[in-house]
């Protein structure tokens, strides 16, 4: 990505990507500065189009109208400075006309009616936010997850405080709900900068394998 400054991939960018595009449950630890949201955000954004793209193909051959692309992909974050801060980085990989589109950011503080009308127009791929306004639009129908293939959890030992407790449960038990299970159902990504094994316990009951 030299638009971005990067010609070589990071050490955790180099152990991930590959397995994230293998749809495997993975847990990222990495310090600050290490890489770690494009570890995620390039792997994820890339099989999201590109099952956009398959469905669309699908449709076709059967004659049919392709239907309006699906959310694939979400990723919660413990605050809106990170969320905002990893929407702009996923808008820099896309072209420019098309990364408003594709990708949303939902997070508590910004118009919720706005953002459900955003979800309805623009269909996009990636949706990144807190727990709580993700919640809200997953409660109110307009961010529909049942089918979304990729669940990343950013911050993951911060996402375990008493406070997101309630809506984390939601966003997890019903996001990729209906995924297919013989491929592998939802794939599920931990990321922090201090992920420990009672962190990577504390989800196991949510994830595939």
């Amino acid at each position: 990505l030299p638009s971005l400054g990067i010609h070589d991939p990071t050490p955790i960018q180099a152990r991930s990507i590959g397995l994230i595009l293998g749809h495997r449950d993975v847990a990222l630890r990495a310090p600050t500065g290490s890489g770690k949201t494009l570890a995620f955000l390039l792997p994820v954004l890339s099989e999201a189009i590109r099952m956009a793209e398959l469905e669309a193909e699908a449709a076709l051959k059967e004659g049919k109208t392709p239907k309006p692309p699906s959310v694939h992909a979400v990723v919660v974050s413990p605050s809106r400075e990170l969320a905002m801060q990893t929407v702009r980085v996923a808008q820099k990989l896309l072209p420019q006309e098309a990364a408003a589109a594709v990708v949303q950011q939902a997070i508590g503080g910004a118009n919720p009616h706005r953002q459900a009308e955003a979800l309805k127009t623009n269909r996009p791929l990636l949706v990144v936010g807190t727990p709580g306004r993700l919640a809200e639009l997953s409660r109110s129908g307009a961010l529909q997850t049942h089918a979304t293939s990729f669940l990343v959890l950013d911050e993951a030992d911060q996402l375990l405080a008493p406070q997101f407790r309630e809506e984390l449960t939601r966003l997890m038990e019903q996001t990729g709900k209906k995924c297919d299970r013989r491929s592998g159902g939802r794939t599920t990504v931990l990321v922090s900068a201090t992920m420990t094994p009672r962190v990577v316990d504390a989800y196991a009951r949510w994830t595939t394998r």
